[in-house]
This record gives C-alpha cells, sequence and structure tokens, in this order.
C-alpha cells in the first residue's frame, strides 16, 4: 500500500474500518490523492481510470444542457465512489464532469485492479452494487419528495 496513504489511515480510524471491507489485494493498489476546490477531477468523455473513495470533501458531478449551461445533479460525499457505476456497468466513457465541490482527498484504485477483483470477489461486488443502489434511492427520495412539496404548495395557493 502507498505508504503516504498507510499513514492517513493511521490518523483516520473511520477510514482504516471503512477500507477493512476492501480486499487486501486491492488495497495494495490504492494511492492517496487530494485535490484542490473546483479542480477538475473527471471530464466529460474521459475513460474512467480509476475507482474512487471519497474520503473527505466533496465531489460535484455536473453536466451541461443544449444551452451549455452547466447544472450540478449529484453530490458526492465521505466515504461515497465514485466511478462505480462505469465499473459495474462496464461503460467506461464518463458522461459527466467532476470537480472538487471543496477541498477534497479521495483513495484512488486503479480500473484493472477493480475489474480484476469484481470478477472474482462477491462480497465486494456487493459493496459497490450496495453504493449504487443507495444512491439510486436517495436520488429517487429527493426528486418524489421535491414533486410532493411542489403540489402541497400549489394547494396552499389554490
Amino acid at each position: 500500500m502507498n505508504p503516504e496513504l498507510q499513514e492517513y489511515i493511521l490518523t483516520n480510524p473511520a477510514l482504516k474500518k471503512f477500507l477493512e471491507m476492501f480486499p487486501k489485494e486491492l488495497m495494495e493498489t490504492a494511492s492517496l490523492v487530494r485535490y484542490p476546490k473546483k479542480t477538475n477531477v473527471i471530464g466529460k468523455g474521459d475513460i474512467v481510470e480509476y475507482l474512487y473513495i471519497i474520503v473527505e470533501g466533496e465531489a460535484l458531478l455536473k453536466n451541461e444542457l443544449r444551452s451549455g449551461k452547466q447544472y450540478s445533479y449529484v453530490t458526492l460525499n465521505p466515504y461515497e465512489f465514485l466511478g462505480d457505476l462505469s465499473l459495474l456497468s462496464g461503460y467506461l466513457t464518463f458522461v459527466g464532469t467532476v470537480n472538487a465541490g471543496t477541498d477534497m482527498t479521495v483513495v484512488r484504485i486503479p480500473t484493472k485492479s477493480v475489474q480484476k477483483t469484481l470478477e472474482t470477489d462477491f462480497a465486494f461486488y456487493k459493496l459497490l452494487t450496495k453504493g449504487v443502489t443507495r444512491k439510486f434511492f436517495d436520488d429517487s427520495f429527493i426528486r418524489g419528495r421535491d414533486v410532493y412539496l411542489i403540489s402541497l404548495d400549489k394547494l396552499k395557493v389554490f
């Protein structure tokens, strides 16, 4: 494991506990990377080269409308993954842009290592799938709540 990552884990017990769920062989390929606020982490159309585990800060996933105006559609927080959906689907071209919303620290694991582990380690596959499922659930809940609240507001006006 990368010496900088090893040292960082020693100062962060919550991260140590979280990373214990990952296969040791996979963690041997991991590194710690820091991104200053507003840094472009992945660009639209880029090939996903890493699985990112956000450990500090937040990532903003953005896309653009036909008019060219950018909008943020997902915010990822500590202990959430970036690149997981691409790795699970096999579609490794990123469809949006990812920027560091704040100063951000990530554990970065090469795609090839993750793909190899997904083929042989069901517990790891399940861990990534749970993360994706949670993101979809949260997104669905927020959209449903917003539609419901807008309807209530309209009813109040009526």
